[in-house]
């Protein structure tokens, strides 16, 4: 895991101002499960809406992927998502970062 030199303030920041139509429409045009993996994970990590998030689930594929593809080959598996969380999500979310 490595430090994001706070810059993970100003991200939770943004994505919490972001549209999240836009973010499903991207994910769905993109046409990959883990799009839609991803945005889930970060939408329980920053509280977006559960009703858009039991949507994404619909739209994962079986597999288990990488939060990061290109950080280690390790950490916990979070298995609603099929996601390896191989980056410090919560460090990088962290808003007094």
């Amino acid at each position: 895991y490595f430090y994001t030199g706070g810059i993970g303030g100003r991200v939770r920041k943004a994505l919490n101002n972001y549209d999240l139509g836009k973010l499903d429409d991207y994910a769905k045009k993109m046409g990959r499960g883990i799009a839609f993996r991803r945005l889930g994970l970060l939408g329980e990590w920053l509280g977006w809406s559960p009703s858009l998030r039991r949507l994404w689930r619909k739209h994962i594929s079986k597999g288990v992927s990488f939060l990061d593809p290109q950080g280690p080959k390790s950490g916990p598996q979070i298995s609603r998502w099929n996601l390896r969380l191989n980056f410090n999500l919560e460090g990088f979310l962290d808003p007094s970062r």
